[in-house]
């Protein structure tokens, strides 16, 4: 409740106070992202993960969830358990993921985090149906990925068996994840008149370094 002016009182230093209303029925945990980029960095840019509970907070509830994606614990990001503990009275808990600066190019990686039980007090709790059971943030490189043009054969021939031009685009280094570049068309040719329709972007494969 919160108090508002009238005639004959003034309010004082305390206006307003809640109560908090909580089911009798087991708490339902729930996982959710509160943030969901971290990047490998000097000083970490850390994710964050919430397990949060609806329902009843008389007593502390052990939540076990499976850890996956293409981030290794312990190699990626700072080792985390497989179980955290949302105290009586709480209504969550907060699991940081904590990314480790390396000097590879990897990419963007993942990290998923998906609930599996939760146990504690007499009433116990329950897990959260998909997808709200499961919450994935990402580990973000902070190294500089260099990509060049060349024209590897500049001239091209309108002929019976067409004389090809080709243009390849090669990053720094490889990675374990692909790599999208785009680039602008232009000149005097026309693309799908003068020439085979191209797009605007080309992938770098996984593991490649030129497209």
């Amino acid at each position: 409740l919160g108090l508002i002016g009238g005639n004959g009182y003034t309010i004082g230093n305390t206006s307003t106070a809640t109560i908090s209303l909580y089911d009798d029925e087991p708490a339902r945990v729930h996982a959710e992202l509160d943030d969901a980029i971290c990047i490998e960095q000097a000083t970490a840019d850390v994710g964050k993960v919430v397990f949060r509970r609806l329902g009843l907070r008389t007593h502390a509830l052990t939540v076990n969830y499976s850890i996956s994606g293409s981030a290794g614990n312990g190699v990626d990001y700072n080792t985390i358990a497989e179980t955290i503990t949302i105290n009586a009275d709480k209504g969550s808990f907060t699991q940081t993921i904590t990314p480790i600066n390396d000097s590879q190019t990897e990419g963007t990686e993942t990290v998923t985090l998906t609930i599996t039980s939760v146990t504690g007090g007499t009433a116990g709790g329950t897990v959260a149906p998909a997808p709200q059971n499961t919450a994935t943030l990402d580990i973000r490189d902070d190294e500089t990925v260099d990509v060049t043009l060349i024209a590897q054969d500049k001239t091209c021939a309108e002929q019976a068996t067409p004389d090809t031009g080709n243009f390849s685009i090669t990053r720094s280094v490889s990675a374990a994840t692909p790599l999208t570049v785009f680039y602008t068309i232009t000149g005097t040719a026309s693309n799908g008149t003068d020439y085979t329709t191209i797009s605007d972007e080309v992938t770098i494969l996984a593991g490649q370094t030129i497209a």
